[in-house]
């Protein structure tokens, strides 16, 4: 067991890391902190006292500074409110004794400059994790189990079952207690360890290994599949202004279109995969929604849009001089002085220097806003035009308009103003350059 666990340390380089070790008192946390004594490592205990188990929880963490002491390791505790917590955060006792506890891990590495946190889950942990998941339901993902490193958080104990957890601690006569907690049937996970997976290692001795052996088979399955997934993004995706654009006809050519949507679509937090599935010929504005955006059918897109994104109504940027640089939404504004107009395109504008009063205003465009569309002799509603111009309607609510003292003088990235046409040329002009900020 020592030599896996200095070949753990020695893959992932942490022999002169920081290291705090999240410690419960149990046989898992216990034996870690023993192996990270033997390993002459840089590392402190943290110790959560969640005070569901009266005195059995202040003895497990009076075990916990004993061995602190003796070994001269630094040790930290706290006590928690678990149930208070729970109730004011309608979560489970579970729940909330999880989030507290990562919550103050957290903590202190800020507080202590810890690099890394270690915790004691084993292969029996990954064994019932896979199996509340496959009983709840779950996508390929769920089935990948524990990950073994999780940006700063590693668990070094993956590789070894709980009984050889359970032996090395005899043989080494490293103290432990046991959580009576662990022994009822009146959580899921205990369930599922004291009546499914005795069963499961009765049929095959070698469960654990044939297990983790299916696991690295589904992981090497999954990266192969998000490798397709990333190849099916570029082909059927794009990215307009602070929208991402579905193509309706791409996504119909498969066999299996909502095994594709789902895979497009799954993290960004959709679950309701049948009414999505429906959307492809629904009628124009139907939308889905996940907790933070919408899926909208317009024409032959499906469109998703954060449902945070937009800003306040009467929120504007101005614009000082004839040299400036703006940032807004996913886009640049350049502002420079010429005496000529260089390029003829939507994403430039020119005015004559004269025309222009600083400060102008930039802010998005809104339903009562009403121009004269170069090329015209009638003033229009900015909205109008822009369905004239058959642009999709979820990006109408995204575009801004240059504003001259009162005069809306450019939909940006459509159209200038009639009303502002330069007629002489080789007078001072502005020219306004627009880009994108964001990179596709």
């Amino acid at each position: 067991m020592q030599s896996t666990f200095f070949n753990f340390i020695n893959k992932h380089q942490l022999q002169q890391k920081a290291i705090l070790v999240a410690v419960s008192g149990g046989v898992d946390s216990m034996v870690l902190a023993q192996l990270c004594l033997h390993a002459n490592l840089n590392f402190a205990l943290a110790h959560c006292n969640f005070q569901l188990r009266g005195e059995e929880s202040n003895a497990d963490e009076a075990l916990v500074k004993h061995w602190a002491e003796m070994h001269n390791i630094q040790c930290f505790s706290t006590k928690m409110s678990t149930q208070v917590y729970a109730k004011e955060n309608q979560l489970s006792t579970q729940l909330a004794a999880r989030e507290m506890r990562y919550t103050w891990f957290q903590e202190l590495l800020e507080e202590h400059d810890f690099e890394v946190i270690f915790t004691a889950h084993h292969a029996d942990d990954d064994v019932e994790t896979f199996l509340i998941h496959l009983i709840r339901g779950t996508g390929l993902k769920g089935f990948l189990g524990i990950p073994e490193k999780n940006e700063n958080i590693l668990r070094p104990l993956l590789s070894f079952a709980k009984n050889d957890l359970i032996t090395y601690a005899k043989v080494h006569k490293i103290p432990w207690r046991e959580d009576a907690s662990n022994s009822t049937d009146a959580y899921l996970r205990n369930r599922i360890r004291h009546q499914i997976i005795p069963i499961l290692k009765q049929e095959n001795a070698n469960f654990l290994n044939s297990f983790q052996q299916t696991q690295q088979h589904l992981s090497d399955a999954h990266y192969l599949l998000e490798e397709y997934t990333h190849l099916l993004f570029q082909k059927i995706v794009e990215k307009q202004a602070n929208a991402y654009v579905f193509k309706i006809r791409e996504i119909k050519k498969f066999e299996r279109p909502k095994a594709v949507l789902y895979q497009l679509l799954q993290d960004f937090g959709f679950t309701a995969w049948t009414d999505i599935l429906e959307l492809l010929d629904a009628e124009n504005g139907k939308k889905v929604p996940a907790p933070n955006y919408w899926l909208t059918k317009d024409r032959d897109f499906l469109v998703l849009t954060e449902k945070n994104q937009c800003l306040e109504e009467n929120e504007e940027i101005q614009i000082q001089n004839s040299q400036e640089f703006v940032n807004f939404g996913n886009f640049n504004l350049t502002v420079s002085k010429t005496d000529r107009i260089q390029e003829k395109s939507q994403q430039y504008a020119y005015f004559l220097e004269s025309d222009l009063v600083f400060p102008l205003r930039l802010r998005k465009c809104k339903a009562t806003d009403i121009f004269i569309p170069f090329g015209r002799n009638s003033k229009k509603k900015v909205v109008d035009f822009l369905k004239e111009e058959k642009i999709p309607k979820h990006l109408r609510s995204e575009v801004w308009v240059l504003i001259n003292k009162n005069d809306i003088i450019w939909v940006v990235g459509y159209r200038t103003s009639q009303k502002y046409k330069i007629k002489t040329e080789g007078k001072p002009c502005i020219q306004f350059k627009l880009s994108s900020n964001t990179s596709y």
